[in-house]
């Protein structure tokens, strides 16, 4: 696994006045290669309305080598056919910013929580499949992250979405898998089950945090997840891609992202 972070780790420090370069600096001094750069933790990168700024994104970039990158966003994909939206608009400008070689732009749409919200599956795959093809346009990668949506309604959508994608031959969606929020819509998935079922071919990205009594926790510990089993599963699987850490921000993040480095290797004895 390639080790990493979400910058919303960093919220914190942030807001008491460090740099996202030297932050996402010091992340690639203390070993880990990969930051997720969430939309509303990207200080100077971003602008009072938290629209992601292109050039500043690339800049960023271009200071820190040796670091991998996506841009993530909080945007209506499952049920907004306007592909001119500005902050959508902007965030793929700057994910070409950030990487031209393979620029990846991960969405998780926070608009639809209740199931009489939700848009049939179908409608829901087509708007995908558009935001998707916007990526492949600049030959790029979408990825679409399940958060407080039914997992059985978010996981048709996505089966759809990418059989709609490829019948052009192309593979433009992936998922970002987060285990922890399977929990959050509460309707009694097992995630080491759905773990295991995932084919490793769909998967961009996952990420690690802990819950516990309906809370993100500061660190990886015990929880609602039983990340020992997890672990195995993405062994067996033989994943190898990002893995980042998403723990609750705080003043003492690095101590913390430390002790959750750890807990995951003792979890993996």
């Amino acid at each position: 696994m390639k080790l990493g972070l979400v910058s919303n780790c960093w919220q914190h420090l942030l807001q008491a006045g460090d740099s996202l370069e030297s932050l996402c600096q010091q992340a690639l001094d203390a070993g880990l290669t990969y930051v997720e750069l969430r939309q509303t933790c990207l200080g100077n990168c971003e602008d009072a309305d938290h629209q992601p700024k292109p050039d500043a994104l690339g800049k960023l970039a271009d200071q820190v080598r040796g670091m991998h990158w996506n841009l993530a966003i909080n945007h209506p994909v499952f049920s907004s056919n306007d592909l001119s939206n500005a902050t959508f608009q902007a965030a793929i400008e700057s994910v070409v910013a950030i990487d031209k070689s393979c620029p990846h732009l991960r969405i998780v749409d926070l608009s639809l929580a209740s199931p009489e919200s939700l848009p049939n599956t179908e409608a829901a795959a087509e708007c995908v499949a558009k935001h998707a093809e916007v990526l492949g346009n600049v030959g790029g990668v979408l990825s679409l992250e399940h958060s407080i949506q039914p997992w059985d309604w978010f996981e048709s959508v996505f089966v759809q979405a990418n059989q709609l994608l490829k019948a052009d031959g192309n593979s433009l969606l992936k998922l970002c898998y987060d285990a922890c929020n399977l929990l959050f819509p509460a309707d009694g998935v097992d995630p080491n089950q759905i773990t295991a079922g995932l084919d490793i071919q769909s998967i961009s990205m996952i990420h690690f945090k802990q819950r516990q009594d309906g809370r993100v926790l500061d660190t990886m510990q015990d929880g609602d997840i039983d990340w020992s089993t997890q672990l195995s599963l993405w062994a067996e699987k033989e994943y190898d891609g990002p893995a980042l850490f998403e723990i609750a921000p705080s003043q003492q993040v690095w101590t913390r992202l430390s002790d959750s480095q750890q807990y995951l290797l003792d979890c993996h004895k």
